[in-house]
């Protein structure tokens, strides 16, 4: 077999086995105890900290079953892939706090609006607006998936660790 065509064979077994890699959690040892990371599809995550779950971009084609509803909701931009209202319904409960960036909140109006450079602590986690965009990829030329201002990264402190979050946006020099 080729090089290309190996590369080619684990790419496509990589994509097809999406599901596979979704149930799959990390625990990262925290100063104040356990994060549990859980990847569910695409940009959309789960953390689990101090027995709050908190759900990042939460998105109809992930799976959510067994899951435990969300105390902290976050949304990095508006695409349906990172900002889909029928998951978010689902996945909040009473007392369940949505961050946002601006435009996210003119649809999802309950969220709490966080700007690029804005912190907030909620639930008791530092969250932090950071950029997140894309500096090539796009539909056309000229055309970027995600375009500077509109969406946030975060920086989240849990325990004494930072994590980094920023839907699937490229690397930005901030």
């Amino acid at each position: 077999m080729k090089r290309n065509d190996l590369r080619l064979a684990v790419i496509l077994l990589i994509v097809s086995c999406d599901w596979l890699f979704a149930a799959q959690a990390d625990t990262i040892e925290t100063a104040h105890g356990p994060l549990k990371i859980t990847p569910i599809k695409h940009a959309s995550l789960m953390l689990e900290f101090q027995g709050k779950a908190i759900h990042i971009d939460p998105w109809s084609q992930g799976d959510y079953s067994g899951l435990p509803k969300a105390d902290v909701i976050i949304v990095t931009d508006i695409h349906g892939d990172h900002m889909d209202p029928a998951k978010i319904n689902e996945v909040k409960k009473p007392g369940t706090v949505i961050v946002a960036p601006a435009a996210v909140a003119k649809t999802v109006t309950e969220a709490t609006v966080l700007n690029n450079g804005e912190s907030k602590t909620i639930e008791g986690i530092t969250i932090e607006a950071v950029p997140m965009y894309n500096l090539t990829r796009g539909t056309s030329q000229g055309k970027l998936f995600h375009d500077k201002g509109r969406g946030n990264g975060y920086v989240l402190t849990l325990g004494g660790k930072r994590i980094y979050i920023s839907g699937d946006t490229e690397c930005i020099s901030e």
